[in-house]
């Protein structure tokens, strides 16, 4: 059994999900970043265990509500600069760096709308009501209420 718990750095958690590992940090004003130091250990453990890191997928959020922005140095993996987005998506919640949830509601509402288009068909095709909604409630409505505990106080 392969285990990352053993990876540890001061001031930065590390989680891992099946093949996703999420680096968090919170740096004081005026503080130096430990996130590189963070993904220098990473990859040693995946050097160590034979696994490859794919830099392509790694992407770096910057949360900060500061008036002076801070400037960080840019993090590498394998000797690949990370670019720097204003949202992400971790296990299907989408994260902006405003941390509002106007991104993850468009998306969400996008995937509801594609699939919302089958319920019209199945209708058009008279499929009982009663089927219909047994689909809408298999396959639609998870898609809205996906991660609601952790957002749906924050809707207006």
């Amino acid at each position: 059994m392969l285990m990352i718990n053993d990876l540890k750095v001061p001031n930065v958690p590390i989680w891992k999900y099946v093949d996703d590992t999420s680096i968090a940090e919170t740096v004081p004003k005026g503080a130096p970043s430990n996130a590189q130091a963070a993904i220098t250990s990473v990859e040693n453990w995946s050097r160590e265990n034979r696994m490859k890191l794919h830099p392509g997928k790694c992407k770096e959020l910057i949360v900060d509500f500061s008036q002076k922005k801070h400037v960080f140095d840019p993090i590498t993996v394998d000797g690949v600069c990370i670019p720097v987005v204003s949202k992400a998506n971790i296990l299907g919640l989408t994260i902006s760096n405003n941390l509002l949830w106007n991104d993850h509601v468009t998306e969400t509402i996008k995937k509801a709308n594609k699939r919302l288009y089958s319920l019209v068909l199945l209708k058009r095709a008279g499929v009982p009501l009663m089927d219909i909604k047994n689909i809408y409630c298999a396959t639609i409505r998870p898609v809205l209420e996906y991660c609601s505990p952790v957002f749906h106080h924050a809707l207006p």
